[in-house]
């Protein structure tokens, strides 16, 4: 039997603040982990589709090609970090 080494809350500082997380997302991209399948986690990535002005239109985190997250607001968004058992690097 194999066992996985997939333990990365202990491996760096994540946060599961997902209002800090809303506020990074407004100028940078930011690298995420979530929950995936049963005792695996996958690596995504914030990408912020703003409005010509500026104003912010959605927001996906995705890996792949696959969006694990689609939001248009910030309650949207936090309800799905939480499913999804969402932690993120802060970025410097």
């Amino acid at each position: 039997m194999m066992n996985l080494i997939h333990d990365t809350e202990s491996n760096y500082g994540l946060s599961r603040n997902y209002q800090e997380l809303w506020s990074l997302i407004k100028t940078k991209s930011v690298v995420c982990f979530i929950d995936f399948a049963m005792n695996c986690r996958d690596i995504a990535h914030t990408i912020t589709h703003l409005e010509p002005d500026g104003g912010l239109n959605y927001v996906d985190i995705t890996v792949r090609g696959f969006s694990y997250i689609t939001a248009w607001n910030e309650a949207e968004f936090k309800a799905q970090c939480e499913k999804l058992n969402l932690s993120f690097i802060t970025p410097a």
